[in-house]
């Protein structure tokens, strides 16, 4: 993930920078901490303002080193006697082997580190502009798994696809050929591509200038696969699973951008696999970017997903939430997105860059979230997951200043019963409400700890007695020692008093920064998003 400055091209400055609050640091500084073994998934790298805080105190220019009292969630006495949500028959019944997820190959080319994220195909079949619907039972029978299948390029309407089944290793892959696809429509059709009953399966635009995703600015977006005008641009529904959907462009709907879920199956009935979608562009969307599973998941009437990845996508201007999962009670990640302008509806529930909705368990990490309407990360699935490494900028801009609903994370009981969630060395910048919120009464091994979370319209680490907080970074922006705040650039100068001053979160899994630079680059772990590196 780039520094933030280099992901934005416009400077936007922040009215807390000249507050003259004292910074202070929460908690201990340094020493080992309480691990937990099992109870969160981990991915593969994890593995090898304006406000006045209430944490403030007397503390004088020369930060301090309190302790905060963390050990309120040692005593086991939240959580224990429940089984939780993933109980049931519907979750249990299925084991997910730890190496089924699809997998997020690396490109030949750009985005795994050359000039492009092209890759080189070789066509099995051909998919001509005027084919409106494609059918494996059908008109493409002939398709079987690991066969490619080319997109002629030019401009094209709408495309069905259905009954396509690849096998694990060995996707059935939809690719563009010769060029840039581009899928136009309008409103009245349901989607730009429109997948059905169909797994093991892959629509890729790396078949040619596959320069797309969160690591590259929106004006240099050059997508395989461009969809645009549709109501939605992307949907898989009716018991599609084991689908990855990576380097293509989509935007102007009238509804979201990507929707994967069948809302006619039902708790119990059928369990949806592995969900990737990766090195996308995603903007100006009437509601949410993207929309995985269901957000009714308290009903249990709909089925729940196992495996969810999202990752490297740029998601700009949503009427709704950026990115929004439901109901993935296992194995779920949402990391290095850049996520910003979201919530533009105006609609108070609907306006968060990343939202863990009910029954999910995502870890979100490494994130840039800026400039939502409503909160930067909201955390109301089954708990057991972490939030880490993310850097949240200007939070709740529709929102009073003090009011939660601008909250730069906030965590909430949900549909958790027993789960904990720990929030760890996160960078959260001029959010409207707290910089981290709190309002989970469950879980025995919460924890707050590392984050930097300043300039916030309400206090900048809200306190419970059940979270673990300490060596945290709060109080004013100008006080923290950023490279260049007013430029959107919050790595750490050389002065800057959280460099050195975190605790090891190593027995947590947190074990490089944002950029991937390992932890510790000094005698300790440096609080924040960024880890200092250099003199």
């Amino acid at each position: 993930m780039r520094t933030v400055a280099a992901l934005f091209s416009m400077c936007l400055f922040l009215t807390a920078c000249d507050m003259e609050s004292v910074l202070q640091l929460t908690g201990p500084g340094a020493g080992d901490v309480r691990g937990r073994s099992g109870e969160h998934a981990r991915d593969d790298r994890r593995t090898g303002s304006g406000g006045q805080d209430d944490e403030s105190g007397d503390a004088a220019d020369d930060p301090t080193v309190t302790d905060a009292g963390g050990d309120s969630a040692d005593d086991g006495s939240a959580g224990d006697g429940g089984t939780g949500p993933d109980a049931s028959a519907a979750d249990t019944e299925d084991p997910l082997p730890a190496d089924s997820l699809t997998t997020e190959p690396a490109p030949t080319g750009g985005d795994g580190g050359a000039s492009d994220g092209t890759e080189s195909f070789a066509c099995d079949h051909t998919l001509a502009g005027g084919v409106e619907e494609a059918d494996g039972a059908g008109n493409f029978s002939d398709v079987g798994p690991g066969d490619t299948v080319c997109l002629a390029s030019g401009t094209r309407g709408p495309l069905e696809l259905r009954n396509f089944h690849g096998a694990d290793g060995r996707p059935v892959t939809f690719v563009n050929s010769g060029g840039t696809v581009q899928i136009r429509g309008d409103d009245g059709d349901y989607a730009g591509i429109e997948i059905e009953d169909s797994d093991h399966i892959r629509v890729t635009g790396a078949g040619a200038g596959g320069h797309c995703g969160a690591d590259i600015a929106a004006g240099s977006q050059r997508c395989g696969i461009s969809i645009l005008g549709t109501a939605r641009s992307l949907t898989g529904k009716v018991k599609t699973e084991h689908i990855r959907v990576d380097h293509v462009e989509m935007g102007d709907t009238s509804q979201s951008a990507v929707s994967i879920k069948d809302n006619s199956m039902g708790r119990g009935e059928w369990i949806e696999h592995d969900v990737v979608l990766d090195h996308n562009y995603l903007h100006d969307v009437k509601d949410e970017g993207v929309y995985i599973g269901s957000s009714d998941y308290a009903t249990g009437d709909y089925h729940v997903l196992h495996g969810v990845r999202l990752s490297h996508n740029l998601v700009v201007r949503t009427g709704r939430d950026g990115l929004q999962v439901g109901s993935a009670t296992r194995d779920c990640a949402i990391h290095d997105n850049v996520v910003t302008d979201t919530g533009r509806n105006g609609e108070s529930s609907h306006r968060a860059g990343v939202m863990n909705n009910k029954g999910s368990v995502c870890d979100i990490h490494d994130n840039v979230i800026s400039d939502t309407a409503g909160w930067g990360i909201y955390i109301q699935g089954n708990g057991s997951n972490d939030v880490y490494n993310n850097v949240v900028i200007r939070a709740g801009r529709a929102v009073s200043a003090g009011d939660d609903d601008g909250d730069g994370i906030t965590v909430h009981d949900g549909s958790n019963t027993d789960g904990s969630v720990r929030v760890l060395n996160n960078t959260v910048v001029g959010a409207r409400g707290d910089g981290i919120g709190w309002s989970n009464d469950v879980g025995s091994d919460n924890q707050i700890r590392n984050n930097i979370a300043v300039g916030s319209g309400g206090v900048d680490v809200d306190r419970d007695a059940n979270v673990d907080i300490g060596a945290n970074l709060t109080g004013a922006v100008s006080a923290v020692g950023f490279v260049d705040p007013s430029g959107d650039d919050f790595r750490l100068g050389s002065a800057s008093p959280a460099v050195d001053a975190g605790r090891s979160l190593r027995s947590e899994g947190v074990v490089d920064d944002i950029d991937g630079t390992a932890r510790p680059q000094g005698s300790a772990y440096d609080i924040g998003a960024y880890e200092r590196t250099g003199g």
